[in-house]
């Protein structure tokens, strides 16, 4: 009985070990291992340096295997980014991890036509290396708040819904008794999550955007650019379009001819990658449209062979050195100042102080960046505001002409790294842009007016009176199809004091032209002309002395030259040697005639000028 007693203890022991030993292997937690983790010493060479030479100060750098690719996660600029590079070192794409109230507008507008209500709660923005950029937005639905289940929604560049994930909900099985019932929870899940789809889709706001020449990708203003020099953009919109149908959104641009009266226009189509669909224009054909652009290529190819060195051309001055200032507390800001900036800026949060040597300047940050407001200091009883400096968050928005002047002028290595918009008090807004050089790992600060016109370039000197009264005793060595210069010198307006003008005349130029300001007048011949300056240049207006006052004609500059209509470039180009350029160009509108061009040619060797004349289609105007 003992010994049976002593095997049964024994036994119970045994037993007692296995169990305990089975419990502890359920309870125990095992980490499980991410075979998807690769160890820095299997990334390959080409893999490495590539990530090294696009992500020198990145951090915290964790290397993956997906799909065949080497996906690196760190954190770059105190980012988190993921970056997907192919095994032979080429970059695939760049997901960074923002701030969802940095969020773009035009995707702010999308998620608020799709959604009635939402919470934001991630931000990621991918770029790939076809420079084609998606927004990838968490959110969370009312219903799915406390859940913290997230519906991730996908955008293109323009703001347009590219795909939405709903999120899967988990099923709780514990309360499930069989697989059937699984089976059945699981397909009204799937039946609701259709008809919810379907209920959102006519909430959806399928309206045509409308987008602005600077929002346009550069390769399809290229493409309008050698096609239609002298056209201007009528109307830009990226929607559907019945006539393609497969294409889903798309883009469509209607262009017409500069001046007044120009009704006539062409609509070009293009996919929503770039790719040409159609053109509908009442003038040419697809092969005179081809034959434009061979030409033009052609030409752009003999500037580019006989054009200076670069070193050598009247670039625009890099902006002075930086101003340094000194971050102050808010307590040492004298009041006015700061009440000064509440008044200007109501809604401006996380306000910042700093102190230049003559200047107060505030700081605070929006969805664009990190904005700056500039003060006079002790500048009189009153407050003065200098300026106030935005940047241009998406560097898309830069304009074209100012993209196209550091192309033209710059090397291939020199990009546009950051931007900025100014306005000023004591001159027309401008826009600051940072060029960054790759090879020599400099930067450089220039400054530009909105119409793209460098700021600081130097005005070049005018030929003196009495070089150019030689230069009008010259034998033309022109060809005999050229057209002849303008003679007569143009004298310089005797401006008359306001009080001096009848008031029938300021009446009327006010009646015309409302928004004109600083104006000053000058009498000729009779005939009285007005002055004002707006953000393109002097505006000059003139009316006839009669018993009733009549307009006469308006002259107004072309700011960007590059807007001068192709066909008067290429008549230059034939007919006057390389040394001579358009320093200068006019509209002209006019009560007796059709609206025609004035411009100003300037040669560079003989240092003198011309202006010649022409109507719009490019015909010299004699």
């Amino acid at each position: 009985m003992k010994s049976s007693c002593k095997i049964f203890v024994v036994m119970s022991f045994f037993v007692g070990i296995f169990l305990s030993s089975s419990f502890a292997q359920k309870g125990k937690t095992v980490k499980p291992v991410d075979s998807t983790i690769v160890s820095q010493e299997n990334i390959p060479a080409e893999v490495a340096k590539a990530f090294k030479k696009r992500f020198a100060s990145a951090t915290d750098i964790v290397w993956r295997l997906a799909e065949g690719n080497f996906v690196a996660e760190c954190v770059s600029k105190n980012i988190p980014t993921e970056a997907v590079f192919q095994n032979d070192g080429i970059w695939l794409s760049t997901t960074e991890e923002l701030d969802p109230n940095t969020l773009p507008t035009t995707c702010v507008k999308s998620l608020n036509a799709y959604f009635q209500k939402y919470t934001l709660n991630s931000y990621r923005r991918k770029t790939e290396n076809n420079k084609e950029i998606t927004f990838i937005i968490g959110v969370y639905e009312p219903q799915n708040v406390k859940k913290k289940l997230e519906t991730v929604i996908s955008l293109d560049k323009a703001g347009i819904i590219v795909s939405i994930v709903e999120p899967d909900e988990p099923i709780e099985t514990a309360a499930v008794s069989d697989e059937k019932t699984v089976s059945d929870k699981k397909r009204a899940k799937q039946e609701s999550k259709a008809k919810k789809e379907t209920e959102k889709d006519s909430h959806v706001d399928d309206s045509p955007i409308k987008l602005s020449e600077n929002e346009l990708p550069t390769f399809l203003l290229r493409w309008i650019s050698l096609r239609y020099p002298d056209y201007v953009y009528k109307e830009i919109l990226y929607t559907e379009d019945e006539n393609f149908e497969d294409e889903g959104n798309l883009y469509r641009i209607k262009i017409q001819r500069s001046g007044v009266g120009q009704a006539a226009h062409a609509t070009v189509w293009f996919t929503r990658d770039g790719d040409f669909l159609k053109v509908d224009d009442p003038f040419h054909t697809e092969e005179e449209l081809q034959k434009i652009a061979e030409n033009s290529v052609e030409l752009e190819k003999a500037r580019e062979n006989t054009r200076p060195d670069r070193s050598k051309v009247d670039k625009a001055k890099p902006a002075e050195d930086v101003k340094t200032y000194r971050i102050t507390d808010e307590d040492e800001v004298p009041a006015e100042y700061i009440a000064a900036f509440k008044l200007k800026y109501p809604r401006a949060k996380e306000v910042s102080w700093g102190e230049y040597e003559d200047e107060w300047a505030a700081f605070y940050t929006d969805q664009a960046g990190k904005n700056e407001v500039s003060f006079e200091k002790n500048a009189s009883d009153s407050i003065q505001w200098l300026e106030t400096k935005t940047p241009i968050a998406d560097l898309e928005k830069v304009p074209f002409s100012i993209k196209s002047y550091v192309e033209k002028n710059y090397t291939k290595q020199s990009s546009i790294k950051q931007a900025w918009t100014v306005k000023s008090s004591k001159v027309k807004p401008y826009v600051i842009v940072e060029l960054y050089d790759k090879k020599e790992r400099i930067t450089e600060t220039l400054e530009f007016w909105q119409t793209g016109k460098p700021k600081n370039i130097p005005v070049r000197e005018q030929p003196k009176p009495e070089q150019a009264e030689q230069e009008k005793t010259k034998p033309d060595k022109k060809k005999a199809s050229k057209q002849t210069d303008i003679e007569e010198e143009e004298e310089t307006p005797q401006i008359v004091a306001k009080e001096e003008v009848p008031m029938e005349y300021v009446e009327a130029l006010k009646l015309k032209y409302p928004r004109a300001k600083d104006v000053s007048w000058s009498k000729e011949n009779g005939d009285w002309t007005a002055f004002y300056t707006d953000q393109a240049g002097k505006n000059e207006v003139s009316f006839e002395q009669t018993d009733s006052v009549k307009w006469l004609e308006t002259k107004t500059p072309i700011a960007d030259l590059e807007r001068v209509p192709f066909s008067v470039k290429s008549y230059v180009e034939k007919n006057y040697p390389k040394q001579v350029s358009i320093k200068q160009a006019w509209n002209v509108k006019s009560a007796q005639v059709k609206p025609y061009i004035i411009i100003e040619l300037y040669n560079k060797k003989e240092k003198t000028t011309e202006t010649l004349e022409f109507w719009q289609t490019g015909k010299p105007k004699l």
